[in-house]
């Protein structure tokens, strides 16, 4: 439920003559322009009353990913 289109930060990266914005704003470090706009009512609207894609799915469960955390115990020291 926390996961929708009004709560969404969206970005869009590309050459302005593709975006075709402007961008007036210049970050503070790089000096890289940028600009912030929201996002259309209209869209937002739109987006929220769409039905998921057919393709989408959850991928496999990672094997890698461990489902338990307990800690072991360390070795015992060698005998001397």
């Amino acid at each position: 439920e926390l996961l929708t289109p009004r709560r969404a930060l969206t970005l869009l990266v590309g050459p302005r003559s593709e975006t075709r914005l402007e961008a007036p704003l210049q970050e503070r470090w790089y000096g890289t322009p940028y600009n912030l706009q929201p996002v259309a009512h209209e869209a937002l609207t739109r987006l929220a009353e769409a039905a998921p894609h057919p393709d989408l799915r959850l991928p496999p469960p990672n094997p890698y990913v461990p489902d338990s955390f307990q800690l072991l115990e360390p070795p015992p020291p060698p005998a001397a």
